[in-house]
């Protein structure tokens, strides 16, 4: 589900997502939470990106930013590729940082380790 917010302050309109991840009990655990920024063309990031491979259909954007990767601040974005045609993900994307320091950090930390919420351990590559 995708919310929209008006601050009525500034006149920005902010976008959130709720996310159901588990039923517990009679209820779900529910996160709510901003939309990930703008992903700029991959092109123009290509030198610092890091693969993610076999990632589920529910990671999406925003599970990669918000879950993986905000703690990073060399984040500039995070991309899920999909089919052009219906949307669906083809079980990859990619990372991307403005420094290949902070692309590598990411990679020897995470490489082979579990991903968050999810008994998925991350693939990554260069």
């Amino acid at each position: 589900m995708t919310l929209s917010v008006l601050e009525i302050s500034s006149g920005n309109i902010f976008h959130y997502q709720a996310k159901i991840w588990e039923k517990i009990n009679t209820s779900y655990k529910v996160d709510i939470f901003q939309l990930a920024p703008y992903v700029p063309r991959f092109s123009e990031y290509q030198n610092f990106s890091i693969k993610v491979n076999n990632l589920q259909d529910w990671m999406d954007e925003n599970y990669l930013y918000y879950k993986c990767c905000s703690r990073y601040k060399r984040l500039v974005s995070v991309v899920v590729i999909r089919d052009e045609e219906n949307g669906e993900p083809f079980g990859y994307g990619f990372i991307n940082f403005n420094k290949k320091s902070a692309a590598m950090e990411f990679l020897e930390r995470n490489n082979g380790k579990q991903m968050p919420n999810s008994n998925q351990i991350y693939s990554l590559e260069i």
